[in-house]
């Protein structure tokens, strides 16, 4: 969503932010400007969007000006997650960008853990099985059992990456599901029945 509609009066920079593993929107945005940023720029938020804009006439490029005094006129502005439940889960939570165009703004989540919770149809806890995360086209993942819960599977905590979210569940081999990671958690739970 955009909050400024088309205007040549105006020049505006928008800057959408995401998670870097999943590429969800990331929510509870809050940002300002920060010194030596004119006076004549403004931001705003909507959702995933930090938008800065200002009157195109303050904008225009002046070559009369030397580098450093063209670097002074550009916004810099501090982009951080709000919402300290979501700010917990992300490395860069606070970031200050010099916006010049449209951008993307990846955030970086801390390591999580993938927890699989395997049970029979009676329902029951299944444990002694193999349990595997199997991204496509990437090494498996393998977890291990949880001692003090039957049944339960985890990864060991990690970094993950982009390519390896959505994943397959496998389960002693054979296929139990799509998963994909949850964003902004520390840990992604997930629930699984074996057929037979």
């Amino acid at each position: 969503m955009t909050l400024i509609p088309p205007d040549p009066r105006i020049v505006w920079h928008t800057v959408r932010v995401r998670h870097a593993v999943t590429e969800r929107p990331v929510p509870g945005l809050a940002a300002r400007l920060l010194p030596p940023t004119p006076w004549w720029w403004a931001v705003a938020t909507e959702g995933d969007e930090v938008v800065v804009h200002a009157p195109t006439r303050y904008t225009v490029d002046d070559p009369g000006l030397t580098q450093a005094e063209r670097d002074r006129r550009r916004p810099v502005v501090r982009i951080s997650v709000a919402d300290p439940l979501v700010a917990a889960t992300i490395t860069n939570p606070t970031t200050d960008l010099t916006v010049t165009t449209d951008a993307t703004l990846d955030l970086t989540p801390v390591q999580q853990t993938v927890t699989v919770v395997l049970t029979t149809r009676a329902p029951a806890p299944a444990p002694g099985h193999t349990v595997r995360l199997v991204p496509p086209g990437q090494p498996a993942i393998d977890t291990d059992p949880v001692p003090s819960s039957p049944g339960t599977y985890r990864t060991d905590l990690r970094d993950w990456t982009a390519v390896e979210t959505p994943f397959d569940l496998e389960v002693d081999g054979q296929p139990a599901g799509r998963f994909a990671l949850e964003p902004f958690q520390t840990d992604t739970r997930l629930h699984a029945v074996l057929s037979a």
